[in-house]
């Protein structure tokens, strides 16, 4: 009874501290947009006219220095870094977001994670869009086999990943 109510406890107290680690993340991650974007439309930096590739592009190399200690949201604002240069037609730049994120998320939460594995398919598909489909082959098995084997073959992320591998 009493052992039983420890590890409940034990329980919960972590549980607290993921939904703290949580939050405290996605604060981070929203301080950091919000100054990106505050920022740029100041009068006094680049104002109201700016595009939506010069903050981007003023953010990006400030990511790894705002993020140091927290990877996972590192991770996440360059994955979404990734995906709207992406949208932009800027192939490069987002390729070079996926690859910073699939390699912090990589070494934070390890290869069959399904965050892991989304920043494997964002870097292939940047590199498809890039034309260089050899480079872009073996990323493309390694991350339909990975959300099969995490997510199940028939699983939507899973069957878009499968989708690249035949255009």
């Amino acid at each position: 009874g009493e052992r039983r109510e420890l590890r409940g406890e034990e329980r919960r107290q972590r549980q607290v501290c993921i939904r703290d680690s949580h939050r405290a993340e996605a604060e981070k991650s929203f301080a950091f947009m919000s100054d990106a974007f505050i920022t740029a439309v100041a009068p006094d930096q680049m104002g109201p006219g700016v595009t939506m590739r010069e903050v981007l592009d003023a953010a990006a190399p400030r990511i790894g220095e705002h993020f140091a200690g927290s990877p996972v949201a590192e991770a996440k604002v360059r994955f979404t870094f990734g995906r709207t240069y992406l949208d932009l037609g800027l192939y490069r730049q987002a390729l070079e977001q996926f690859v910073h994120a699939h390699e912090v998320r990589l070494t934070a939460l390890g290869p069959d994670h399904p965050d892991t594995l989304q920043t494997l398919d964002g870097h292939a598909n940047a590199l498809l869009r890039l034309g260089r489909l050899d480079d872009a082959d073996p990323i493309i098995e390694d991350a339909v086999a990975g959300r099969s084997r995490v997510l199940g073959p028939l699983h939507e992320d899973t069957l878009t990943t499968t989708t690249r591998a035949t255009t």
